[in-house]
């Protein structure tokens, strides 16, 4: 079975036989590959999905099983993607072909979900639990229903709550942009079941089947890509009301759901950034063919200095860009969980901003055409405003990180800065006086 996260990204959950022994333990590792082109949100039905079973033997000898074996390639670290296949993963949908068809070698191939500890895992425990059956032909799209339209992201000011009755939850309150919801099989749900606790411990996270009894889709809300007379949104404007699930419907213990989340979120915005990368590399192609193809005022595109400009702009961002990200992937690779934040972080923040510029720069070099659907440019424009506020508006990570370079530096001892010069010129003077003053120096 297939889940699709809010991103459009999918989830498979397969049933795996295997030899009970003891100590070994399943656990379902998700690789994702964004197979859409241009950013498009309609395009995320096309998302290629592989799921790789890891099973574990006792804790000294890790072994993968399962569909790796299927797939036939050794595992991958987010590093090892971006440094060999972002562009790669932007560009499948040109060259055609499904995800499957691509050989074992194709970086490509080799994209390893980062959230180890994600949603995902909770909602198989969940399953289990529930004793489905798993079947690779179903394909089910979720729903991850958490912002409010009283409040937008923050949690602070949520007041979707879940109360407890008996052997159930009963959940009661109104979530905005829930995405993929006329579409969805079950619903994530973040709500309020500890309202006297702080804020990042007030909420749990639940899993609700689709057809439960009390779920209204008051309207979906069409976003700027998609066609409102075609009634194509697919962000809900939901209402629960009393809707009941069973106590382990609940992902994670009570007061966990952002704690959930988070094991989410900080993989998934890198994920967004791997993808930026391949999309900016696409948009930056573009540009370069565009440049040596197109003629005005007696010369080619490419000679106009205003031109050399955009290029060399994009080429740098690019770069720069890229490796921030791949530094970012070698963080959360080599070093404990949560000491890649702040990367993650500017990744985020990053992103936005040079997606923004490169695809500008592409688009106007494309005239009129860049402005139409007949490439991918206007596509990928439109997406640029959502790119600055999904999994949190820029603004949030720019404080984040701010706060983490502040937090460990001290306030200068006296009036002026430490590094005032002043001070520091009557210091060397002191030190070296015995050299300043000798004769010969005097002299």
């Amino acid at each position: 079975m297939c889940i699709r996260d809010s991103a459009g990204a999918g989830v498979v959950l397969g049933q795996m036989r295997h030899r009970a022994a003891p100590g070994f333990r399943l656990r379902l590792e998700i690789e994702i590959l964004r197979e859409g082109a241009g950013g498009n949100r309609l395009a995320a039905e096309h998302d290629a999905v592989v799921m790789r079973g890891i099973a574990a033997v006792g804790e000294q000898q890790p072994m993968r099983a399962g569909f790796a074996q299927f797939f036939g390639h050794a595992d991958h670290g987010v590093a090892h993607v971006i440094a060999n296949g972002a562009a790669a993963k932007s560009k499948a949908a040109e060259h055609g072909g499904g995800f499957f068809d691509r050989p074992a070698d194709d970086p490509a191939r080799h994209f390893r979900h980062t959230g180890e500890a994600a949603v995902e895992l909770h909602i198989v425990e969940v399953v289990h639990a529930q004793r489905v059956q798993f079947h690779l032909s179903l394909i089910h799209i979720s729903c991850f229903s958490m912002t409010e339209p009283q409040a937008g992201a923050d949690p602070k000011e949520f007041i979707c709550a879940a109360r407890r009755e008996g052997d159930e939850w009963v959940i009661s309150g109104e979530k905005w942009f829930s995405s993929n919801a006329r579409h969805a099989a079950f619903f994530i749900v973040i709500a309020m079941t500890n309202p006297e606790a702080p804020a990042h411990a007030r909420f749990s996270m639940f899993m609700v089947p689709a057809e439960t009894h009390g779920i209204k889709i008051i309207r979906n809300v069409v976003a700027m890509e998609e066609v409102e007379e075609l009634d194509s949104g697919i962000h809900g404007y939901v209402r629960y009301e009393d809707v009941r699930v069973p106590l382990d419907a609940m992902l994670g213990g009570q007061g966990e759901g952002f704690k959930v989340a988070q094991a989410r979120l900080g993989g998934g915005r890198v994920h967004h950034a791997m993808r930026t990368v391949g999309q900016c590399n696409r948009a930056f192609e573009m540009m370069l063919e565009r440049a040596v193809s197109r003629c005005t005022q007696g010369k080619r595109l490419a000679d106009h200095q205003f031109v050399q400009g955009f290029i060399a702009d994009s080429a740098i961002d690019l770069e720069q860009f890229r490796l921030l990200v791949l530094k970012t992937a070698w963080i959360i690779d080599t070093q404990p969980h949560g000491a890649a934040r702040t990367h993650i972080a500017m990744c985020k923040v990053t992103m936005a901003k040079v997606y923004h510029d490169i695809v500008q720069r592409a688009l106007h070099l494309h005239g009129s055409l860049g402005a139409t659907h007949e490439t991918p440019l206007a596509a990928m424009w439109m997406a640029v405003p959502q790119l600055a506020l999904a999994d949190g508006p820029s603004e949030v990570h720019k404080a984040q990180v701010a706060k983490a370079f502040l937090k460990n530096v001290q306030p200068a001892s006296g009036l002026f800065p430490s590094e005032h010069i002043l001070p520091k010129r009557e210091a060397a003077r002191k030190r070296y006086a015995h050299i300043l003053d000798a004769p010969e120096v005097a002299a």
